[in-house]
């Protein structure tokens, strides 16, 4: 049975860093998705092999994010991932990013199955996963919202057009792209005076090729909402983040 923990480090470079040569949030949740990708592939159930062995693929459905610190560049983080939750659908990562000994940021990802050819959500025991053993949920990462999906009272912000350099494997909108595209709800000045503190993310719809994607937000107390919506109508994501 495997331990359920999953551990690397990393020497940040120059691409994980915000603009003022840290590592913050963007830098933070590529760390959580990579600790969560390269965990599968340690199984035996990466996105590198499940589709030719069943037709079948993860997806990213939540993050959600707590930040201590920002992190600095060039000093070598531990990245430490461990499994919380598997169910029939859903499987759960908690991961710690800790820089000299001390924590820079905790976050959660979940992840879904589903079928290629249909986009149905698929169950975990269709690709035969691994027995491996559950830790407790950090007590530091409170469970996921549920957040509004209302949009009419939240202010257009940017449209994007979904391009090549956007979309994975699967032909659809990368999911770090989305969180990107949420990002840019604002200017380099803003985050300069906010610093982020937290941010919960759910992905609700795929985006391709072409389509053009409307973000848009709404201030909360302390924080904000974010949407992205397709041109369609469809919304594609949610989240809500938090300032200091």
């Amino acid at each position: 049975m495997h331990s359920g923990i999953y551990q690397f480090n990393h020497r940040p470079q120059l691409r994980d860093t915000d603009t003022d040569y840290r590592i913050g949030m963007r830098g933070f949740l590529e760390y959580i998705c990579e600790a969560g990708t390269s965990f599968l592939h340690e199984l035996g159930r990466g996105m590198d092999v499940l589709p030719d062995l069943y037709g079948i693929n993860w997806m990213i459905t939540k993050y959600s994010l707590r930040i201590n610190r920002k992190a600095e560049l060039f000093a070598p983080i531990t990245i430490t991932a461990r499994v919380t939750k598997l169910d029939r659908v859903r499987l759960w990562e908690d991961v710690e990013i800790r820089q000299n000994s001390v924590c820079c940021a905790i976050g959660r990802v979940e992840f879904c199955l589903f079928h290629i050819g249909t986009s149905k959500v698929a169950r975990i025991r269709e690709i035969r996963f691994p027995e491996l053993s559950l830790h407790a949920p950090s007590e530091k990462i409170p469970d996921f919202q549920r957040l509004p999906k209302e949009t009419e009272a939240m202010t257009d912000c940017h449209t994007q057009t979904v391009r090549y350099c956007n979309l994975d494997v699967s032909h659809h909108m990368n999911n770090l792209q989305h969180i990107y595209l949420l990002m840019d709800a604002f200017g380099p000045d803003f985050y300069e005076t906010h610093p982020i503190t937290s941010f919960e993310m759910h992905y609700l719809s795929q985006a391709y090729y072409g389509d053009s994607i409307q973000v848009k937000k709404q201030d909360t107390e302390g924080g904000c909402l974010l949407a992205a919506v397709c041109s369609d109508g469809t919304l594609l994501d949610q989240a809500v983040m938090t300032f200091d």
